[in-house]
């Protein structure tokens, strides 16, 4: 199943992150609003590759 981020706000305006497992982005909207928040941002979960540095080869001179 996809996974989603998002921002979502309470009925105070305290803004609330997180992410949540659902068929599409309306299912999130629709959970978020029937637990009473307001959805702000909904968007699918991109899961970022770890970069690693290559390391720096010094210079070997004779």
């Amino acid at each position: 199943m996809p996974v989603f981020v998002y921002r979502a706000a309470d009925r105070r305006g305290k803004t609330i992150d997180g992410v949540m497992e659902a068929s599409d982005a309306r299912a999130v909207v629709e959970r978020l609003q029937r637990d009473a928040y307001f959805p702000i941002r909904v968007a699918p979960h991109v899961e970022r590759a770890s970069i690693i540095p290559a390391r720096s080869r010094g210079s070997t001179s004779t």
